[in-house]
């Protein structure tokens, strides 16, 4: 294993994200390889060398970004006036429907399962303190301030602020390209479940609370692009109260672009392989690249926010990025 650190993002880029990321290596070169457990390089890149490679547990070469827990603007004040409604909620001790709400965008990602032999989505907790959420996918804009901007004399007077768009422009694109799988081997084979677990993921939607492009996959050779960042969802009122349960919140903004895929190359050494194996690596291997977060702009909706936010208008997706190879 060869670790190193390697930035993702700029020195400009302003959001809840970690800059640098560590990515790993893994050079393995023995007579028979078991692959037991998930094997995340982290964007690094795998070669292995051997008679047999067995596969029990998928090999995974995405970039994890690093999230910190604030997914919304930080205040720049404490005068109870530029507070966004989230943060004045968690300073008044309030219910936090409202932040459970967009807990379920900004924490939704998927993750290995090792009982069911798939990745599958779901939402992860929120960090807190130093900690980070780590996921597959390119950073999203943060929740808006709402408006500090008085119309009247009441904080309904106080409209909701629109979400930016993902922070396409901060991204250093080559580095979270996913890596490369390199295996030279006589034989590879996956382990009974993993074969079933292949047979039944195929048109495996994520769950009801998914984006447009999620589904549950058995993958093993897993080196797709990264998912794009989410457009900043708009703020709600600043005041979260029943005086506003008719009034929209604000409008998110439009998500980026996916990040490009690694590519898997597998060498048959001394014999030629069949055709159902070839196959089963092919069905094995995720070589797609990044498909967008979000298929509309969307709407914040009342105050309490005990639903997500509901869709606005269609936007054109940004189109999916280069496949990887498989060879």
């Amino acid at each position: 294993m060869f670790p190193r650190r390697v930035k993702v993002l700029t020195d400009s880029f302003q959001g809840n994200f970690e800059r640098e990321v560590i990515k790993t290596d893994y050079f393995i070169f023995q007579k028979k390889v078991v692959i037991d457990n998930l094997i995340s390089t982290n964007g690094g890149n795998v070669l292995i060398a051997a008679d047999e490679l067995v596969l029990n547990a998928p090999i995974d070469t995405r970039v994890y970004m690093r999230m910190t827990p604030d997914y919304w603007v930080v205040p720049p004040g404490g005068d109870g006036v530029n507070f966004a409604s989230l943060f004045f909620s968690m300073q008044q001790g309030l219910p936090l429907d409202g932040l459970k709400s967009f807990d379920s965008l900004y924490l939704w990602r998927d993750f290995y399962d090792s009982k069911r032999k798939m990745f599958i989505y779901g939402e992860t907790t929120r960090p807190k303190g130093k900690q980070v959420a780590e996921m597959p996918q390119l950073p999203s804009g943060q929740v808006p301030l709402a408006s500090d901007k008085a119309y009247g004399s009441n904080y309904t007077d106080l409209r909701p602020t629109d979400g930016s768009d993902a922070p396409v422009s901060d991204v250093i694109w080559p580095e979270v390209r996913s890596g490369t799988i390199r295996i030279y081997a006589s034989k590879i084979s996956l382990c009974d479940e993993c074969k079933k677990a292949l047979e039944s993921r195929m048109g495996q939607l994520a769950s009801t609370k998914s984006d447009p492009f999620d589904e549950n996959q058995a993958v093993f050779l897993q080196a797709s692009g990264l998912k794009g960042g989410r457009g900043a969802a708009g703020s709600s009122y600043y005041f979260l109260g029943k005086a506003l349960s008719g009034m929209q919140g604000g409008l998110s903004g439009s998500p980026g672009r996916g990040g490009d895929a690694g590519s898997v190359e597998i060498h048959y050494v001394n014999q030629q392989p069949t055709v159902e194996e070839e196959d089963l690596i092919r069905s094995a291997s995720s070589l797609e690249g990044g498909a967008p977060a979000q298929s509309h702009r969307q709407r914040t909706p009342r105050g309490s926010l005990q639903i997500p936010p509901g869709v606005v208008s269609q936007i054109p997706p940004p189109a999916r990025q280069d496949k990887g190879l498989l060879v």
